[in-house]
């Protein structure tokens, strides 16, 4: 154990913690311990606990081989390795059926095909050299000859090192049997975005996840009816009882039920709102609104009926969200007007009432550069203003904000200076380039100020006279051509 710790800890005292014994001796047990390491066990045979291990280093007593090469296959992980250390006549002369289970089981962890008769009363010893042979190019089994002739238990007994690795093995899913219930065995297959386009028209999943919350619900009713049950044995521990000696256990989770489940489900409303990808459609502001109808909402029974009718009211107000973004986007770039003293610096080139073809200017995102903590340009300090900004002119102009997030190429303004950053950062490319998004050429300078150009003029003209219907104050001049 000492040579081990040696060789892989590189000193780290958090690695002897993992390195744990099974000795039967009892001097040896105190020495370990005493070293720090710990001793879960005293007779590997006898060991029951309900684990297993990754790692297995196992030199059992010669007379007991066999037996304890079975029990190391039996608590290894999937994925696990293994060395052994045998009698070498073990494997030489498989007299007995363990000795020759052990020789057939070796084949089939080595992949090497192992003749029907080597797991005959008396196989040919031809069969036994060929099979030897084969594992040892395998490089399943090692023969160390008499390697504990010198040791301080001396043998001169022959040794073969055994060393294996199990397949990682998939772990299979749990699927209750209602995932195959009538209602989504006869279903057709929904198209991609289908929910997402018009939920109210899908009652079927919005059934499936009532079912699903349901089952959860049962699911942790029987946590807390065993967590009572733990209690109930545990309780005559004096460390197990909270409160008494000033001890409480690990084993007692904090919470109750009652939280569970308002957590619960609080997460499948919180589902529903993802699963409608309302929150993508809608500006910074409206998400926010959302959200907190969500939390308000998951006070409610999770039912078909209450799911229905939030999206009703969800959706009934997607339009009127929008238009106010659409107001509240133009605002913003007509608002930072040179006259507002309190945004001095604010949209230079724009007039009070519209918004010229021209550029205008978004100043002082200072967080995307600063060369006091980095020279790199920062992807998460672009304002969420402009991602606002390309749903608002979507909206405004009809075209799907989903068209400008294809999978080959993304062209929000987001999305463009994202790319941008990374060339600069990466590939040194200068910062003030021209790049273009979907509406707008795009220029950055180290300042943190960001120029747009609408490409289209048109689109720039429908944009405003869409924010002035919403105002109440269109006019003639304002209206789109």
């Amino acid at each position: 154990m000492s040579c081990l710790y040696e060789k892989f800890s590189h000193n780290s005292y958090r690695m002897k913690t993992k390195l744990l014994a099974v000795e039967i001796d009892p001097q040896l047990r105190t020495v370990l311990a005493g070293e720090g390491f710990q001793v879960i066990g005293t007779d590997w045979l006898e060991f029951s606990e309900p684990r297993k291990f990754g790692t297995i280093l196992s030199n059992p007593p010669f007379a007991e081989g066999v037996d304890h090469f079975l029990k190391n296959l039996e608590y290894l992980k999937p994925g696990g390795r293994m060395a052994c250390l045998l009698n070498a006549e073990t494997i030489r002369n498989p007299y007995d059926t363990k000795r020759r289970f052990l020789l057939y089981k070796l084949c089939g962890l080595a992949g090497v095909i192992a003749p029907e008769t080597i797991l005959s009363k008396n196989p040919p010893q031809g069969v036994i050299d060929d099979v030897l042979n084969q594992l040892e190019k395998a490089g399943t089994i090692e023969f160390f000859g008499q390697c504990f002739k010198d040791a301080e238990r001396t043998t001169g007994v022959e040794v073969v090192c055994i060393r294996i690795e199990t397949p990682l093995l998939k772990k299979k899913p749990f699927v209750p049997d209602w995932e195959a219930g009538n209602f989504d065995r006869d279903r057709q297959p929904e198209k991609p975005g289908a929910f997402k386009a018009n939920p109210l028209a899908h009652k079927s999943k919005i059934k499936t996840m009532v079912v699903r919350y349901d089952r959860a619900v049962e699911a942790l009713q029987k946590k807390w009816e065993l967590k009572r049950e733990i209690d109930y044995y545990l309780s005559p521990l004096p460390a197990y009882a909270p409160g008494r000696n000033g001890m409480k256990s690990e084993l007692e989770p904090e919470g109750s039920f009652s939280r569970d489940y308002r957590l619960l489900k609080a997460l499948f409303w919180g589902h529903v709102f993802t699963e409608t990808d309302i929150g993508s459609r809608v500006g910074t502001k409206a998400q926010e609104d959302f959200k907190r109808f969500a939390i308000d909402q998951a006070k409610l029974e999770f039912s078909e009926r209450n799911i229905m009718e939030m999206l009703q009211m969800i959706l009934a107000t997607v339009d009127q969200a929008m238009d106010q973004l659409v107001t509240d986007v133009f605002d913003e770039l007509i608002g930072r007007h040179h006259e507002n003293k309190q945004f001095m610096e604010g949209w230079k080139t724009n007039s009070p009432n519209q918004i010229k073809r021209g550029k205008v200017i978004w100043p002082h995102c200072s967080g995307m550069y600063d060369p006091t903590f980095s020279t790199e340009w920062r992807e998460w300090q672009i304002p969420s203003f402009l991602s606002d900004l390309d749903k608002a002119i979507c909206w405004a102009t009809g075209k799907p904000m989903e068209s400008l997030k294809s999978d080959e190429n993304e062209t929000t303004i987001r999305a463009t200076l994202a790319k941008h950053f990374k060339q600069v950062n990466e590939h040194g490319e200068r910062h003030d380039l021209k790049i273009y998004s979907e509406f707008f050429e795009i220029r950055v300078f180290k300042k943190g100020t960001i120029h747009l150009k609408f490409l289209d003029g048109q689109i720039a003209k429908d944009f405003q006279a869409k924010a002035a219907a919403g105002r109440m104050w269109i006019g003639e001049e304002d209206k789109a051509a």
